[in-house]
């Protein structure tokens, strides 16, 4: 008989804390700095997560 632990099933999510605001970012891949306005926003929505566990 085999147990199986429900637990490493679960999809572990991150938890965001708080939202900052930025006008602009860079691209992930390329570095290169994006305006909000040229993408037609006031500011981009950057997530700040909960430390893991």
């Amino acid at each position: 008989m085999y147990v199986i632990d429900q637990n490493i099933f679960k999809k572990q999510t991150k938890r965001v804390l708080y939202y900052v605001f930025r006008t602009w970012r860079k691209h992930p891949k390329t570095g290169e700095v994006l305006w909000a306005k040229d993408y037609g926003l006031r500011a981009w929505r950057i997530p700040i997560y909960a430390p893991g566990r």
